[in-house]
């Protein structure tokens, strides 16, 4: 998996960009309902370059 993102209009003039890639895996319980886990390498830039490893875990329910 891979992300891109920043922040670019803060209230406290913080702007960030912010770069992510790793892998993910995923188990569908049913048509609407998922469970993922991710782990990720981060870059993130603002002022300078700080780096890191990141873990998340979640659930996702899909509507439409």
């Amino acid at each position: 998996t891979a992300h891109v993102g920043s922040g670019f209009l803060t209230n406290d003039h913080t702007e960030f960009m912010t770069a992510d890639a790793g892998i993910t895996a995923s188990y569908r319980l049913n048509r609407q309902l998922s469970v993922f886990t991710e782990a990720v390498y981060t870059v993130r830039v603002r002022k300078d370059i700080g780096n890191g490893a990141n873990g998340y875990l979640g659930v996702r329910y899909m509507f439409d």
